[in-house]
């Protein structure tokens, strides 16, 4: 279940657990006044790279993507896809699903590290303090205290360079049956599950 950001929301067609009903879910929720959004997190990542966006650690989520911090143009990606994180790498930690040594990675995912300071939920030894997201490219793209803010680091100099990999999450399980939506003004909605029902509902009705 995805939580929406603003009037964007994700939702993946594999929990109505129905065969070939993407197209009628469709249909029915563009009746309904919602508008497919389509988002190429890795594409939209790379327009930033090398821009004049601003680094400041503790940035506002509010002054994305204008001036960031590492996590928080995570965050500020992941509402363009229609899905709420937390603002700090160390949630963002917890958040997801766990990526295990030996799975393939896949655009999207949030690969995470040691920084110049750390936060920890028990063990100093274990603490977070940096965050980048992975593309289809075999990099990562992640905001730096530098000037550009926003590069693109290959994903082997990624993991051997300033800091220990710690470990990799996977926000969208199903990238192939997920899709983002602009929320009607009309339409009440705060997570995917909404969405869910409302088509179920509707099929219901059929």
């Amino acid at each position: 279940m995805y939580r929406a950001a603003g009037d964007l929301v994700a939702f993946d067609f594999s929990v109505l657990k129905k065969k070939d009903i993407a197209k009628k879910a469709i249909s029915i929720l563009l009746e309904k006044g919602f508008l497919l959004v389509g988002v190429d997190l890795s594409d939209i990542a790379g327009n930033w790279v090398g821009s004049n966006v601003k680094y400041r650690r503790g940035a506002k989520t509010r002054e994305a993507p204008n001036v960031v911090d590492c996590s928080s143009f995570v965050k500020w990606l992941y509402e363009l896809k229609g899905i709420w994180i937390p603002r700090r790498s160390i949630q963002q930690r917890l958040f997801g699903i766990k990526v295990y040594a030996g799975d393939s990675l896949l655009p999207g995912d949030l690969l995470l590290k040691t920084g110049a300071i750390n936060c920890f939920n028990k063990d100093p030894g274990d603490g977070i303090g940096h965050v980048g997201i992975y593309t289809d490219r075999d990099t990562v793209i992640h905001a730096v205290d530098e000037t550009p803010a926003i590069v693109e680091t290959p994903l082997s100099r990624f993991m051997e360079e300033n800091g220990h990999f710690r470990e990799a999450r996977r926000i969208v399980k199903n990238p192939d049956q997920t899709i983002t939506l602009r929320i009607p003004p009309s339409l009440e909605i705060e997570t995917s599950d909404d969405i869910k029902w409302l088509i179920l509902s509707s099929l219901g009705k059929d």
